[in-house]
């Protein structure tokens, strides 16, 4: 790909980066450790209602904020919880390809950006196990209390349907003259370039297939070594 030191990229992590979606994970995780439900069966349903809230997210069909708020409300997270996501399933989860990725864009000069609807405690994780700067990483935050997640802060940009928008734009702000490039699975990926802060939106398949959003990507593609290759050549 040329031009590279003209460009900036802006990766999201849930589906992408990662090969699953971190939020979805931490909860079946709870739900699983909720002494309150000792029912399989019950504890089953309460995950497939989770997966089914995110993809309503992800499709568009219902806003960011509301499918972060009523996944919240379906169990009581807690730090234990994320320190065993974090610790132990996390790291299995990592698309290690997009580390060669990352690091042949910015050896080239082009600069990288995770805008993530996920959260500080994991988005930190995998940009610091990617190459991808503190500074250059931006992510929603918990909000917690005694050991416990007790909602989000729902004044944090990416909380916000358009979180992902916004924060793209002030990064564009202090580049006007590169082109942005959006990567991921998502309907706020899309909106990125929608809203003409992006240039191109390029969706990003291996991991789910979203039909509505396959036809609007600029390029399509269904594995992260389809990716490095286009990226290299």
């Amino acid at each position: 790909m040329k031009n590279l030191k003209d460009t900036i990229f802006i990766f999201d992590t849930d589906s992408t980066l990662v090969k699953t979606e971190m939020l979805d994970d931490v909860i079946e995780i709870a739900i699983n450790d909720e002494s309150q439900c000792d029912d399989k069966v019950n504890k089953e349903l309460m995950i497939e209602g989770v997966k089914k809230i995110t993809d309503l997210g992800m499709n568009g069909q219902i806003n960011f904020q509301e499918s972060l708020t009523r996944r919240f409300d379906t169990v009581q997270i807690s730090q234990a919880h994320l320190d065993v996501y974090n610790n132990e399933i996390l790291p299995k989860h990592i698309d290690f390809n997009f580390k060669e990725i990352i690091k042949f864009i910015q050896h080239a000069g082009g600069s990288v950006f995770i805008v993530s609807g996920g959260f500080v405690d994991s988005v930190n994780i995998v940009a610091r196990e990617l190459g991808v700067a503190r500074d250059a990483t931006f992510a929603n935050e918990f909000i917690k209390s005694e050991n416990c997640v007790v909602g989000f802060d729902e004044n944090n940009q990416l909380a916000k349907s358009d979180g992902k928008v916004v924060v793209t734009k002030n990064i564009k702000s202090k580049h006007p003259d590169k082109k942005v490039i959006c990567v991921g699975d998502g309907n706020s990926d899309y909106l990125i370039k929608k809203s003409g802060v992006a240039d191109e939106f390029w969706g990003f398949w291996e991991n789910v297939q979203r039909e509505l959003l396959i036809k609007k990507a600029n390029r399509n593609f269904y594995s992260s070594n389809a990716l490095l290759e286009f990226i290299v050549n």
